[in-house]
């Protein structure tokens, strides 16, 4: 079976439609869970609430090769929130750990954000896909949430990693690494395009092949567009010309659609609180 083949899993839903949490520590090592911690310590010795892994290795999808880390901190209020990468050393310890991860994601964000908007993604993320690896249970306190144009995240945040991408591009580090800039953008588009059709489809998922498929039976004209850019996220190269050439048709349309959701609910995108800048999802 290839990555392409791989069939991934919707979010389950309670009797009442809401997404269910489907994480579990069973899906790694008790030590990985432990590395990640301790790292988060170092990096805020005093301010530290809580750790949490979120995405595939802790829903136990991953797929060695394909899917990358996304571990964040919550922290006290009124803590500084710096840019975080990991060193030599905690890389390669977590690759050994856990064998076949792209990228090394390491994000934070202070107590209020989590507990002070029904429409931010930290909430969002904690309630409905991540696991707790120390601290304080924030999903207790959480509301539930079900698959629609209330958590439209990625479709409200193309824009701004568009800008972002257009950016990288010009940069030298990402000039390095048109292959994985290309992963990055195309699994966004992906999922922002999904994200239209969940008010009408009631279901929620992050895997590709699973967004795609959804998106293609809501709207076939567009099928092609959203599989090019899966094939792009799945199998990246560095033929940046072709991929903003897709860019350019898909993005604006996605945008135009969502638009359009917003103004027939009658959804304000500025309730929202959307990630900070470069944080990659």
């Amino acid at each position: 079976m290839t990555q392409a083949d791989i069939p991934g899993r919707f979010f389950p839903l309670d009797e009442q439609g809401f997404i269910v949490n489907d994480t579990s520590a069973h899906h790694f090592p008790a030590t990985f869970g432990a590395r990640l911690v301790s790292a988060f310590q170092q990096w805020f010795p005093q301010t530290l609430r809580a750790v949490y892994l979120r995405g595939s290795v802790a829903r136990g999808t991953r797929v060695p090769g394909l899917s990358d880390l996304d571990a964040f901190a919550v922290l006290e209020d009124g803590s500084s929130i710096k840019p975080l990468t990991a060193d030599d050393l905690l890389a390669a310890e977590l690759s050994q750990l856990l064998p076949g991860l792209t990228e090394l994601e390491f994000t934070c964000c202070q107590e209020k954000e989590v507990m002070g908007n029904y429409l931010g993604v930290w909430s969002f993320f904690i309630k409905t896909q991540s696991l707790l690896l120390y601290g304080y249970d924030y999903a207790s306190q959480l509301a539930s949430y079900r698959p629609g144009v209330a958590i439209m995240g990625e479709a409200l945040w193309l824009t701004q990693r568009m800008e972002e991408y257009r950016q990288r591009l010009n940069q030298p580090e990402w000039q390095e690494k048109p292959r994985l800039l290309c992963e990055w953008i195309m699994k966004a588009v992906v999922r922002a395009a999904f994200e239209l059709t969940m008010e009408q489809q009631r279901c929620y998922t992050r895997d590709l092949s699973l967004c795609c498929q959804v998106f293609c039976r809501q709207y076939p004209q567009q099928a092609d567009l959203c599989r090019r850019a899966v094939n792009w996220a799945i199998h990246p190269d560095d033929c940046i010309a072709e991929q903003q050439q897709l860019l350019l048709v898909f993005c604006p349309w996605i945008e135009q659609q969502l638009r359009m959701l917003l103004q027939q609910y009658q959804v304000d995108p500025a309730g929202y609180q959307l990630a900070p800048a470069g944080e990659e999802g």
